[in-house]
């Protein structure tokens, strides 16, 4: 994986986030860039992004827990 900090959170980094989150339980998230930095719609979309994949895997993961109890 490339790993620059200098582009948009690509695919397989999505996915290990989820699977990070399924295995970690819910956790602060950084979205960093140390070269072309984008506009600030860009970074909040990314923001908005991470928040989405947080959601839906802690919802995921509280859904799975309370169907076993």
């Amino acid at each position: 994986m490339d790993h620059t900090h200098d582009h948009p959170v690509i695919d397989p980094v999505w996915k290990l986030y989820a699977r990070a989150i399924e295995l970690c339980g819910p956790t602060a998230t950084l979205l960093e860039w140390d070269d072309k930095i984008p506009p600030f719609e860009e970074v909040h979309a990314e923001a908005l992004k991470a928040k989405r994949f947080w959601n839906h895997t802690v919802e995921t993961r509280h859904s799975e827990v309370a169907h076993v109890v």
